[in-house]
């Protein structure tokens, strides 16, 4: 099978199952806590390589531009 015909099968399936897909929620729509976790914000630090109080920091703006 062509890469094209991949893609095209790709899409094909894509399309016909749109349907069962889910709306986005609004973008007001929180799925996560207001406060993370210690753990959570342990985490941030570790992958970011930065310090937990960077990772706050960065929790903190994710949350401001997603409201």
């Amino acid at each position: 099978m062509s890469v094209s015909r991949s893609n095209m099968a790709t899409a094909a399936a894509l399309h016909d199952n749109l349907g069962s897909v889910e709306p986005m929620p609004r973008r007001s729509d929180r799925k996560v806590p207001e406060k993370p976790t210690m753990e959570m914000l342990a985490a941030g630090s570790i992958a970011g390589g930065v310090s937990v109080e960077a990772a706050w920091n960065i929790y903190q703006a994710m949350l401001k531009a997603a409201s």
